[in-house]
């Protein structure tokens, strides 16, 4: 009696410790611009996150070869060399909307700060849906997806391999915007476009397709980043905590948008994405049926309500205090 007793207390014990330290999947698609970097270091200092590949959008802020090279390198900087990579490809499933030739380059050499990573020469051997797909398929529990670029390898996955829309527990979106207005014309004022975002504006087919493709989605647009610009407080802390490189590297980051900063301009677009994923008690949301718009051209992009759209879970408020104090203690911990 007494053994069986013991076994059971064992069994529950057991039990008990192996869901106190489980461990949840990701995946990360990312366009590897400034803020992807803060993101991505977030989710990789969480012990309870298991990054199985990331996957750089070729449509993106960047140009993949210098992404890769990018992400490579902070990966190095965070001793986790060993997650895959992979590139998608370079131009949308449909249209021609791309980024700014001046932003890219920007964004290929992260404003100035890409020379303080490490190094690393980087060699991939799957094109990013191929990665994709090998990474589902191999799966043995639904994984969660953080998307903080254009939609493309995404949309081009739930296309071309919708046998594994089941192996997808939640796509987080950066992206999208419902009650806000768009941010392409502070980018590009040629544009007469007002009301879509930029991640979903550069590939809206992709977008259209991840949209309907039933898997749970949580956006987080602009009705919630607009929130939350990066403060010049917030931007005075990590100056004085440069005891690290990984802390000089992020200071050098936020230091070439200082007089974004200043003027309220700068948002924590990718990063409070990468919070929510991890823990979203931080935001409010509601359940919204929306719908990507194709066209015409000067809507092309916009996320809009619609009584016949997908159900999607839209972030719409944010603990602006609690977003800033887990950003500087994820960063101190990385010291």
């Amino acid at each position: 009696m007494r053994f069986a007793v013991k076994l059971y207390l064992l069994i529950c014990f057991s039990f008990l410790f192996s869901i106190a330290h489980a461990t949840r999947s990701f995946i990360i698609d990312t366009d590897v611009g400034t803020d992807d970097e803060l993101a991505l270091l977030y989710l990789l200092a969480q012990k309870d996150i298991d990054i199985k590949a990331i996957t750089v959008v070729g449509t993106g802020e960047s140009h993949c070869p210098a992404g890769l090279k990018n992400v490579a390198g902070l990966l190095a900087l965070m001793h986790q060399e060993k997650i895959p990579l992979a590139c998608g490809r370079v131009t949308p499933l449909s249209g021609e909307h791309h980024f700014p030739d001046w932003l890219r380059k920007q964004a290929d050499n992260l404003a100035g700060a890409a020379g303080l990573l490490p190094k690393v020469d980087v060699k991939t051997s799957q094109t990013a849906v191929q990665l994709l797909v090998s990474t589902l398929r191999s799966a043995n529990e639904p994984v969660e997806i953080l998307a903080i670029g254009p939609l493309t390898n995404l949309g081009a996955l739930v296309d071309k391999a919708p046998e594994l829309k089941n192996k997808i527990k939640m796509i987080y979106i950066m992206g999208g915007a419902v009650e806000s207005s768009g941010n392409l014309i502070e980018v590009d004022q040629t544009i007469k476009n007002t009301t879509a975002e930029w991640n979903i504006y550069v590939d809206p087919k992709a977008a259209d397709n991840v949209f309907r493709s039933g898997v749970p989605i949580t956006m987080v647009g602009l009705d919630v980043t607009n929130q939350v610009p990066v403060t010049p407080a917030f931007y005075q802390k990590l100056k004085q905590n440069q005891n690290s490189l990984a802390n000089q590297f992020f200071y050098e980051l936020f230091h070439q948008n200082e007089a974004e900063i200043i003027d309220h301009k700068w948002y924590f677009w990718d990063v409070l994405s990468a919070v929510v994923a991890y823990d979203d008690s931080i935001v409010q949301a509601s359940n919204k049926k929306l719908r990507v718009l194709l066209s015409p051209e000067e809507q092309s992009g916009t996320t809009v309500v619609d009584k016949n759209g997908n159900n999607i879970r839209v972030c719409t408020t944010v603990d602006k205090q609690r977003l800033e104090h887990i950003l500087m203690s994820t960063l101190k911990a990385t010291s």
